[in-house]
């Protein structure tokens, strides 16, 4: 059984309509989950409800709605981004641009919108939030109960304000925030991208949406020397002042890099606590915040404004005329940090990608490969900042005693953010985004590794030595905790982005840019190291559209994109524009685009057809790359074969003029061993060294035989020795016996003596003698054997 319906999806949705047929057992999220898988989209970042009328439970069977094919549900968004306003307990007003789920209870949201305003967990509980124009009416339930909330502004205000709470103060945002999330704000009205862009008429209100440094009350003391408390916005190294917060035009604008900002202790005499001093040569401008915690975030919010327009260029100095200085050619010179990647590599000819990349990655590689959320957690801010302040002036960076690897990786990470353009560059990101749309997957892979190629060589390098990188931190995820996502997430943002984004496009783009990132990663060796395309599924040959030309086509003055047709060609369709407009597609592995009425969509029974001749064709063509690889090789065979007879010839050459010199030798010693005073001389060489071998097998038995009688001699000695002891009183012998035995010993010792010496001369000269005629008689017998020979 199943159950059909149509499904409505968002104008930024290839399809308006579709109809769909579920499972009668599929829930609401699994219904949710089919059709964001379709359309690679997270699929808790949407839902689905009735036309007009209330969101479907997730969690709910698709059986209990009695839906029908005339049906229609509608699949939305179930987040918005909301202009959110906090009234504090000081009746101080600040707005952040917020994004908020509409499914979910309110109350879950509760602390991260206090982050958001930096409200101390301790005072949560003194907030509420409630709807613009509905003050008592506070939300606690998920804010799809509540229709138009997502057009409206969202109130977060301390249960007990010090003064009274009044309406009237906030400004209404809806046209603004519409106009914005459609992209057609006006471009005077809403975009301040540098400091000659702010204009003295921008209401608050805009330049809120702008997303601020910091924006608050602050007091300022007048020329009078009284105190007066205005509305302040610190944006982009400006800041701007308002009586209040719904005010169109600013009262003052101070361009902070002209200006040293300094923390002023208490002055009880004064009554002045929390105040802050500007400096510009003899001006000063006298400023305090509400309170403590304010006085830290101003002052924060100012200092780093400061040092991040100076490290920029910026001047201080009290003679500097505009708002920000150019830097000087000895500061531009030594920047690493956000200028474009082709100046900085013309300052290293010879390398593949900058030395600050190397040096961080190399450190990674080493020493941090196994630390657990590596790029994913955040390193020391102080730390980061030091090591791009000592990049920016030129100085050599040695990483050999840095114990925070998290640092390092948030120093790359910065690098790669602070790029002018992109790795994938500004102008390639809707192809990119494009290509992670196209279904087939190998179509998919050859349009990136196109998309790749056409990159500059700098960034090719760039992207290559960055993802082969990735691949290899992620082998580690299971210890450092950075699979393929985490990296994606991470990583994503910093190559891949749209020029002049506002929140809702990044929000609704992230899911695509870490697909893609993704894709990079686990088909790293397809990209970058010529590996193959894995094998294409009939499944995904039939997840292609393509089209039949109708004409030849052959661009007049094209650019490097312009494709050329001809007649009858099969274009598989990556982006298919307007009937009248420019289409993308790929014919032969080439890609480019070309007029879609040049051709026409095959149908699903015409591309059955079309399907088994390019099968055939593939296979001619793929035989024919084998033809052309063997007749390349047999070719390098034939040169090889060539070589070695040219070697064997250069050998054979070498060969005849040895044999030759041998024959020579050979005559010679013919000749020589021919004469009758050498003739008889190897005979009787051979038999004086048979003779002297018998002579040397019977010295060794004599020696043998004077060994045992060493022996016997040595124990007749001690007995004898036994009979007759001088140095024994006691015992008396015979005159005559003492005598004998001494006789005896002496000739004993005589016959000994002689016997070692006559063995020790006759043994070496034996040896000598053999081994003299041995070393003759092999020479001997090699001129017999040349002679034979």
């Amino acid at each position: 059984m199943s159950i059909a319906c149509r499904i409505r999806f968002p104008s930024e949705f290839p399809d308006g309509e579709k109809n769909y047929k579920f499972n009668d057992s599929y829930t609401v999220r699994q219904a949710i989950q089919e059709i964001s898988s379709e359309y690679k989209v997270f699929p808790n970042l949407f839902g689905l409800c009735h036309e007009g009328g209330d969101w479907l439970s997730p969690d709910a069977r698709l059986s209990t709605f009695n839906l029908t094919i005339k049906t229609v549900l509608e699949f939305k968004k179930t987040y918005f981004l909301s202009v959110t306003t906090c009234f504090n307990s000081q009746a101080n007003y600040r707005d952040r641009m917020l994004c908020l789920p509409l499914l979910e209870p309110v109350s879950q949201w509760y602390q991260y919108i206090g982050r958001k305003f930096l409200v101390p967990e301790a005072s949560m509980s003194e907030y509420e939030l409630a709807i613009e124009g509905k003050w008592d009416d506070l939300l606690t339930d998920s804010l799809s109960t509540i229709k138009g909330c997502e057009q409206k502004k969202l109130i977060f205000k301390s249960t007990r304000p010090k003064r009274a709470f009044d309406p009237r103060e906030f400004v209404i945002y809806h046209e603004l925030r519409e106009k914005e999330l459609k992209g057609t704000l006006d471009s005077d009205s809403s975009q301040v991208s540098d400091s000659s862009d702010i204009s003295l008429d921008a209401p608050a209100s805009q330049l809120l949406l702008q997303f601020p440094k910091l924006s608050g009350y602050i007091t300022k003391l007048n020329k009078k020397k009284k105190w007066d408390r205005f509305f302040c916005i610190v944006l982009n190294q400006h800041m701007i002042f308002y009586n209040n917060q719904s005010d169109e035009k600013p009262t003052q604008i101070i361009s902070l890099t002209k200006y040293e900002a300094a923390k002023l202790p208490p002055d009880p005499k004064k009554k002045i606590s929390f105040a802050i001093e500007f400096t510009c040569g003899e001006d000063k401008i006298l400023t305090k915040a509400e309170n403590a915690q304010w006085h830290t975030l101003w002052y924060d919010a100012i200092k780093s404004t400061i040092e991040d327009a100076t490290l920029a260029g910026g001047s201080s100095s009290s003679s500097s005329s505009s708002s920000s200085a150019a830097p000087s050619n000895e500061a531009s010179e030594n920047l690493v940090f956000g200028i474009p990647l082709e100046d900085l590599m013309a300052r290293h000819p010879g390398l593949e990608v900058p030395p600050i990349v190397t040096t961080c990655i190399d450190y990674i590689d080493e020493r941090a490969l196994q630390v657990e959320g590596i790029f994913r957690l955040s390193g020391s801010a102080t730390l980061i900042e030091k090591y791009k302040n000592l990049y920016n002036s030129g100085e050599d960076v040695d990483f050999s005693n840095e114990s925070d690897p998290h640092a390092v990786s948030g120093l790359l990470k910065l690098w790669f953010r602070e790029l002018p353009d992109p790795v994938l560059t500004w102008e390639r990101y809707p192809r990119f985004l494009t290509a992670e749309r196209i279904k087939n997957s190998n179509l998919r892979l050859r349009y990136f590794k196109h998309l790749i190629k056409s990159l500059p060589s700098w960034n090719q390098n760039l992207l290559g030595v960055l993802v082969t990188f990735l691949v290899k931190v992620n082998r580690f995820n299971a210890v450092n905790k950075m699979p393929i996502h985490n990296l994606a997430t991470v990583f994503g943002p910093n190559i891949l982005k749209k020029k002049g984004a506002n929140m809702f496009e990044m929000v609704e783009d992230t899911p695509q840019i870490n697909n893609i990132v993704g894709l990079l990663i686990t088909n790293e060796e397809y990209f970058f190291r010529g590996g193959s395309l894995p094998p294409e599924s009939e499944q995904e040959e039939d997840n292609i559209v393509a089209a039949r030309s109708l004409y030849d086509y052959v661009p007049d003055n094209g650019t490097a994109d312009d494709m050329t047709l001809k007649k009858n060609d099969i274009v598989n369709i990556i982006y298919q524009g307007p009937a009248e407009g420019w289409w993308v597609g790929e014919v032969d592995d080439k890609f480019g685009r070309f007029p879609g009425s040049y051709v026409q969509v095959l149908t699903p029974d015409q591309w059955v057809k079309v399907k088994r001749k390019l099968k055939f064709k593939a296979e001619m063509i793929q035989l024919r790359r084998q033809y052309a690889d063997e007749q390349q090789t047999i070719a390098k065979l034939n040169e090889e074969i060539e070589k070695q007879r040219a070697i064997r010839l250069t050998v054979d050459q070498k060969f005849s003029l040895l044999k030759q010199k041998y024959l020579n030798t050979q005559t010679r010693l013919n000749h020589l061993f021919s004469a009758p005073p050498l003739a008889p001389l190897p005979d009787k060489l051979e038999l004086y060294a048979k003779h002297l071998g018998d002579w040397v097998a019977s010295q060794t038995a004599i020696t043998e035989l004077r060994t045992e009688l060493l022996a016997h001699f040595s124990s007749l000695d001690e007995q004898l020795t036994g009979l007759y002891d001088p140095k024994d009183k006691k015992k008396k012998v015979d005159k005559k016996v003492e005598k004998t035995v001494l006789d005896i010993q002496q000739a004993l010792h005589n016959t000994r003596t002689v016997m070692e010496a006559e063995h020790n001369t006759r043994a070496f000269a034996s040896d000598t003698e053999r081994s003299t005629i041995i070393e003759l008689l092999d020479f001997i017998r090699f001129i017999n054997f040349c002679k034979t020979n």
